[in-house]
């Protein structure tokens, strides 16, 4: 079956109100996507951000922690990121890349052993990619040569919560307007095409009578081209009776 034969089996009522629903539909979807899409990116940008203030703020703690203390001064400092459910996951890795301590979160993937399988802590494009700082030995005068790196993982769980609630809340708001979109559409399609119903009833009334003499003026919709259409098959009638 062909779009044409397919639209054949409706009403100009209902052919008018199917294009404009399909079309409000699609604008809506699109419009949604693109939402969807900068939100997305938008709450992984700031995960990360966050992430990275973490660090920053930690790192002189941490650095301390590395340069003086054993493995388990440098577990405890981390408890700093700690702050409570949904906080963030947290490791130390030596110079050589080798995992000294973590805090992980709960729900939350541990880290790799070594610094260079951190990548594979993101594993969909949800996902937050990690923060990895540096942290440099500052007594030694300039940059300092490298101590350790702390990575800072945020919590996937979490950013996976805020964006279904994000989209959960932007599916209800697309729906409802969708079913907006649906009520006006049927509204506009019957007002619209009011004036072709009035006329094809005249036309109707004016085929049963047997004295065109008596036909009734077709009454004026208000629409340019019924009005023309109107005024065409008045005269017709006219002829004819004459």
């Amino acid at each position: 079956m062909t779009l044409r034969e397919f639209f054949s089996r409706y009403s100009l009522a209902r052919r008018a109100t199917l294009i404009t629903v399909l079309t409000l539909l699609a604008m809506l979807a699109l419009a949604g996507l693109t939402l969807a899409t900068l939100f997305l990116r938008a709450q992984i940008e700031h995960s990360r951000l966050s992430a990275l203030t973490q660090a920053n703020v930690a790192s002189s703690t941490i650095t301390a922690a590395v340069r003086f203390g054993g493995y388990d001064v440098i577990a405890d400092s981390l408890r700093v990121f700690d702050t409570g459910p949904g906080h963030d996951s947290v490791a130390v890795f030596d110079r050589n890349g080798k995992l000294v301590a973590q805090v992980v979160a709960p729900g939350e993937s541990s880290f790799p052993s070594t610094l260079v399988e951190v990548s594979r802590l993101v594993t969909s494009v949800i996902d937050a990619s990690p923060v990895l700082y540096p942290l440099r030995d500052d007594a030694a005068g300039g940059a300092g040569p490298l101590l350790a790196t702390l990575v800072v993982n945020p919590n996937q769980n979490a950013l996976q919560a805020a964006v279904s609630r994000a989209l959960m809340t932007l599916g209800i708001v697309l729906g409802i307007t969708a079913l907006a979109g649906v009520i006006v559409a049927q509204s506009l399609s019957r007002a619209m095409l009011r004036p072709v119903a009035e006329l094809t009833a005249w036309a109707e009334e004016v085929s049963k009578l047997r004295n065109l003499a008596t036909v009734a003026p077709m009454p004026q919709s208000g629409a340019h081209e019924v009005n023309r259409l109107t005024g065409s098959f008045e005269r017709l009638v006219s002829q004819v009776a004459e």
